[in-house]
């Protein structure tokens, strides 16, 4: 089976993104830990809000010495499930989240999105179609631009089950409750850090994209795909 995918970014500003202005949010924002403190919560989208963000380690209670953890007995012998350690280092991270539109070649076939895409709450899906374009573009930029970012990680979101073993976790790992966003995300680190959003102006990418309606994508995916085939 040959098994491609392209990369898509749900918007309601697409025609900036097309200009090349991609916005990066720090880590922090997708925790959003100040609005569940604040009692905020019910305020934040659901699809972005996950306040395990930057975990580093999920960490069971029998290997908390491992890791230089002691919270005493009493809240051993009680608690539920494992301790999760999150970086503060990290949550200065700029991340780019996109949407892994997948697909058989060779069958024509593509799974539909899940019904919880429309939770991003976006009006459009940019479908870039030359991945390998749009990453030089964002390497061009970052050499040209000055910016603190310096250095870039970009791969697939791997999903784990938030279940009792103990294991090590980064940027890219998400809990199984957030696999039907089947994402890819680049990571920026900096240098000296902020939580401010970083704009990064990779120059149009009109040539390698397409937009489409958000409803359009998610209710006519296969439409898509044979009105766009040529770019597949």
């Amino acid at each position: 089976m040959s098994l491609k995918h392209k990369l898509i970014k749900f918007t309601n500003h697409g025609d900036d993104f097309l200009k090349g202005n991609l916005y990066l949010n720090p880590l922090e924002y997708y925790r959003g830990v100040e609005e569940i403190i604040k009692g905020n919560i019910g305020e934040r989208n659901s699809a972005i809000n996950d306040f395990l963000e930057g975990s580093v380690a999920s960490v069971n209670v029998d290997d908390w010495a491992d890791f230089g953890l002691d919270f005493g007995e009493e809240i051993k012998n009680n608690l539920i499930g494992n301790v999760h350690l999150l970086s503060e280092d990290l949550k200065f991270t700029k991340l780019l989240c996109l949407y892994v539109f997948l697909y058989d070649k060779e069958k024509m076939a593509i799974l539909p999105p899940s019904p919880k895409i429309h939770t991003f709450n976006a009006n459009e899906a940019i479908i870039i179609y030359d991945i390998e374009a749009f990453e030089t573009k964002i390497k061009k930029a970052l050499d040209k631009q000055e910016t603190n970012i310096v250095r870039v990680k970009r791969g697939f979101v791997e999903y784990y089950e938030n279940d009792e073993q103990t294991k090590l976790l980064s940027p890219f790992n998400k809990t199984t409750d957030f696999e039907w966003q089947q994402e890819f995300r680049f990571v920026f680190h900096e240098n000296p850090v902020s939580l401010e959003p970083t704009v990064l102006k990779i120059g149009d990418i009109s040539d390698i994209a397409i937009k489409v309606p958000m409803k359009f994508f998610v209710e006519e995916t296969v439409e898509i795909f044979k009105k766009y085939n040529d770019i597949f």
